[in-house]
């Protein structure tokens, strides 16, 4: 090696030390392809990536809309350091100079970044607070025209500048990652298609099985417990003959919608047939199922369902509940637990339908 300036040499190590960081990142997103990781799990290794191995104080993954009007953050880091995420949108349009991102996702401009720009911090504006903030943005594509988002990183408070050694490794690492959310997206969409049901969005009933299966085994080996509900509309049949299967469609569409507003996050509703729904209740104890029964009841009977009767204020549905619930058994089957619920589910048609039959216990 010739004999090189202290400024040449430094700017030699730099660029090794960041072309080694770059295989270093695009390894650990690779990992995370062949080990299974979801969407949102890849974003987080992707932006750590970036943080860590390039040394910037921030970085943000946005990605572009379904119907390509926005884009969107889909996992960033805000000024305390914590993961937020969709807070923040940006239009995308066809003119030119609207915003980087836009243009960026465009074509206009290949990257965007800028050093040492100043400016007030917004949250501190009483105490005039400068901010002097060194910035990039980087296209995600995954082929030529072709960009599926930006990844923007910054250095907040910070005043090193961004170097163009470093814009050149985020364009290439974009690329790479590109590949990568667009194989995991294109996956992920393939699984949704093929445990939900298009009309309704819902998870059908090879999810509902799987589903099932994993929580009866989580409950066993951990001692906890969890509640199964079996909805049925009442006569259905009766819809479907006198209104047609269109109407009967947008009724067990409107049905999924407020079940699934009746119950918390962590609980799964899934179309398991038909007229009839499985909900699946985490954690959720016996004396407290009624609670949730009643809430279902009440939503249902209350809304009004899009069928023209003559006086303008839609059909009145109603459904029927059953409910088992798992305390403890090791030899106890989902099958066990479903046919428990299914005599519940039977007991209320019986009754007369519109409520919840006897509430069925598995304690062994």
């Amino acid at each position: 090696m010739p004999f090189l300036t202290p400024q040449q040499l430094k700017r030699f190590r730099d660029k090794q030390r960041l072309q080694t960081q770059e295989i270093v990142m695009f390894e650990k997103v690779m990992t995370g392809l062949r080990t299974g990781l979801k969407l949102d799990a890849l974003l987080k290794v992707i932006n750590e990536s970036v943080r860590k191995g390039l040394g910037f104080k921030r970085a943000g993954i946005f990605l572009v809309d379904p119907d390509g009007k926005n884009i969107r953050l889909a996992l960033g880091v805000n000024k305390n350091g914590k993961y937020e995420r969709h807070y923040s949108f940006y239009p995308i349009t066809p003119e030119k100079g609207e915003n980087p991102l836009s243009d960026i996702v465009n074509g206009f401009i290949p990257y965007f970044f800028t050093n040492n720009v100043s400016k007030y911090n917004p949250d501190r504006l009483w105490e005039k607070e400068l901010l002097v903030i060194n910035n990039a943005a980087v296209p995600i594509q995954v082929g030529k025209g072709q960009i599926i988002g930006v990844l923007c990183v910054d250095n907040l408070y910070a005043k090193r500048p961004i170097s163009r050694a470093e814009v050149t490794i985020l364009l290439n690492y974009a690329t790479q990652v590109g590949l990568a959310i667009q194989s995991i997206k294109t996956f992920e969409s393939l699984i949704t298609e093929s445990t939900t049901y298009p009309l309704t969005g819902i998870h059908n009933r090879r999810f509902f099985d799987s589903a099932f299966e994993n929580e009866l085994k989580r409950c066993q080996r951990y001692k906890r417990t969890f509640s199964l509900v079996i909805a049925d509309i009442d006569h259905f049949k009766k819809i479907n003959d006198t209104f047609g299967h269109k109407v009967g469609d947008e009724v067990i569409k409107k049905v999924s919608v407020i079940i699934q507003d009746s119950l918390r996050r962590m609980d799964m509703v899934t179309r398991i047939g038909g007229e009839e729904f499985g909900i699946i209740l985490p954690e959720t104890i016996p004396n407290r199922i009624s609670t949730v029964t009643s809430r279902i009841l009440k939503n249902i009977r209350e809304a009004r369902f899009p069928v023209n009767e003559g006086n303008g204020q839609g059909y009145q549905i109603t459904i029927s509940l059953g409910v088992a619930i798992f305390k403890k058994g090791d030899k106890i089957t989902t099958a066990d637990v479903f046919k428990l619920a299914d005599k519940s589910l039977y007991m209320a048609k019986k009754e007369g339908r519109d409520r919840c039959g006897p509430v069925q216990r598995i304690i062994k």
